[in-house]
């Protein structure tokens, strides 16, 4: 699992929440888990969004797998798995399609015609049994794969709207505090 963590990080900061009323500490706390909800959203979304790839149901599962967690009064963190991390972080290469492999079985599905060439990149060659050849004429049957960088992009969109949530989050502690 990777995690980023939101959480008031100076002990002053820390130090002036002790001295706050417990509804206002309380708000902030709250504000920060609603915080790790937005990003938590925002990834989501942009995992999902792609005009380049197909939304798939490994994609969806992979954006479940997102959760916002709260783990103490000022910590909130939003978690992911190591995969989309790296799908993330990925470094385009090629994959070579050799048997046993679930790219291979992956390519076997998605591409069923004897020979295709997708991209000027990417190879598959078939046997005559069906089977995707590894090299056949000289050439290899091959993916060209790219990561799909989504975590700084759903958080580019998200920075804005801390202030308006800690500010929303303060005035409703301080209509609390009233009552």
């Amino acid at each position: 699992m990777i995690s980023v963590r939101l959480q008031a990080d100076t002990r002053n900061v820390e130090a002036l929440f002790r001295h706050l009323p417990k509804n206002m500490q309380d708000g902030v706390g709250n504000a920060m888990y609603k915080y790790a909800e937005i990003v938590r959203d925002s990834l989501r979304r942009n995992l999902l969004t792609d005009s380049r790839r197909p939304i798939t149901s490994s994609r969806r599962e992979a954006a479940h797998l997102i959760k916002a967690k709260k783990i103490s009064k000022f910590r909130s963190e939003v978690r992911m798995p190591m995969k989309l991390h790296f799908l993330d972080t990925m470094t385009p290469h090629f994959v070579a399609l050799k048997r046993g492999r679930n790219v291979t079985r992956w390519a076997r599905k998605h591409y069923g015609s004897p020979k295709v060439v997708v991209g000027k990149r990417s190879k598959v060659m078939y046997g005559r049994r069906e089977g995707i050849l590894h090299e056949a004429q000289g050439f290899k049957s091959q993916l060209y794969v790219t990561g799909h960088p989504f975590v700084n992009k759903g958080l580019r969109g998200v920075r804005k709207r801390l202030k308006n949530v800690l500010g929303e989050g303060m005035r409703k502690a301080i209509k609390k505090s009233k009552r």
